[in-house]
């Protein structure tokens, strides 16, 4: 792929799709990186795929229709799947997938074993672990791959270095190494690098500081009968209330019919391990002493299910 720092390959792209462009531009930078080689990327035609020489081509198998039976075994298995197949047809390789983001992950993933590196998180400029070489050599360009599994991601919580909650850096970094989803707390897709959140995060849903006056119920208590009030994005709601249960129900619905983006993604309810119920009184956590539940029913901490 590379002679002397010389590139020996023009890198080509089949299709109108931003992810696969992005993937392009990221390796064609690692390459030069570590050999000095400066790669063309251009966009081709099919049939300028299939009769000319020397390209790597990024597309997928809707964008060059012909693959589907040049390369129909490996159309067959990957059918359905992000996966993807890097393959040789006459003098040219080809990156292809299904879905736009199987090519991307095809593409770092052909960059990492031909050139033996490794994908970080790290601060932009640092982001690859290398060799540095001037020569490339094409060695394994017969395969194809696709996970056993629809979702690989993560959750993240924590805070970015330049916005809280999202993070580009961390985004590329699962993604090149092929995470395609993602569940963050305030939720947001980065197609363009191969990753769509799994789920929508529902900020502060469980706020129902209106129902405070109206409704104590609705609400924990502290061990002298009064209701806890809502503090930022701490809440107290009793959770064994079937009304609060069904006010949540109604917020996301409600939340679902405002917001037709929801409508293909996964709904969820959970309540975090955070030990949100900490309340102290006199020094002492009442999370960490016996707790009577009003159908007379007493837990203690040691309890496995406490």
């Amino acid at each position: 792929m590379v002679k002397k720092g010389k590139p020996c390959f023009k890198f080509c792209i089949i299709g109108e799709h931003k992810v696969i462009e992005n993937a392009v531009e990221d390796i064609t930078s690692a390459i030069n990186k570590i050999s000095g080689a400066k790669f063309e990327t251009l966009r081709i035609t099919a049939t300028e795929a299939l009769t000319e020489k020397n390209k790597v081509v990024f597309t997928t198998f809707d964008s060059c229709k012909e693959l589907k039976e040049i390369f129909h075994d490996e159309y067959i298995f990957l059918y359905g799947s992000d996966g993807f197949t890097v393959k040789k047809y006459k003098d040219n390789v080809f990156i292809v997938s299904h879905m736009p983001r199987g090519v991307y992950y095809g593409a770092f993933d052909f960059l990492e074993k031909n050139c033996d590196v490794l994908w970080t998180r790290a601060k932009p400029g640092e982001e690859i672990s290398y060799i540095p070489s001037e020569n490339i050599v094409l060695s394994v360009v017969e395969y194809s791959e696709k996970s056993p599994f629809e979702f690989r991601g993560w959750n993240l919580c924590g805070s970015g270095v330049n916005d809280s909650y999202k993070d580009l850096n961390t985004v590329k970094y699962y993604s090149r190494n092929k995470n395609n989803t993602k569940m963050e707390r305030y939720g947001e897709d980065f197609e363009e690098y191969g990753i769509s959140e799994f789920g929508k995060g529902i900020p502060f849903i469980h706020n129902f500081s209106e129902y405070y006056e109206s409704d104590p119920d609705l609400f924990m208590k502290d061990p002298g009968g009064q209701p806890r009030k809502n503090q930022g994005s701490f809440s107290f709601i009793n959770y064994y209330n079937h009304k609060a249960a069904q006010i949540v129900a109604d917020k996301i619905i409600f939340m679902m019919e405002s917001d037709q983006s929801l409508i293909e993604k996964e709904i969820y309810i959970g309540i975090p391990d955070d030990d949100y119920f900490n309340m102290e009184v006199n020094g002492k956590n009442l999370s960490s002493l016996p707790f009577t539940a009003d159908n007379g029913k007493t837990v203690y901490p040691d309890d496995e299910n406490y």
